[in-house]
């Protein structure tokens, strides 16, 4: 395996970010560790599948596998309710080729 460095001053950002959290202080929404999908996107879907659309269709215009848009439509994930918030400063990885962030 092989070992990586840690990334230098210049190749991260610090932002603030407003961070959601359940009623067990765990963090929900899209700043949950394995989230897939922003908080905008999974209203998005709601609102296309009440338009009609399919899992395929709107997996497709999202950009994200149809397993995620089923488990969200499903509420298997997104599920937990947001019921505090704080502000925190967030750690992100630069992109080498452009100004964005992974």
């Amino acid at each position: 395996m092989p070992h990586t460095k840690p990334p230098t001053d210049e190749e991260i950002i610090r932002v603030l970010a407003k961070v959601a959290f359940s009623e067990t202080g765990r963090r929900v929404g899209e700043n949950h560790h394995k989230a897939k999908l922003s908080d905008a996107q999974v209203d998005q879907c709601f609102d296309l599948q009440e338009q009609g659309w399919g899992t395929r269709r709107i997996a497709k215009h999202m950009g994200a596998p149809r397993s995620t848009v089923c488990d969200v439509l499903s509420c298997r994930t997104r599920s937990q309710i947001a019921v505090r918030e704080k502000i925190l400063i967030v750690i992100k990885r630069r992109v080498k080729d452009g100004d964005g962030c992974v």
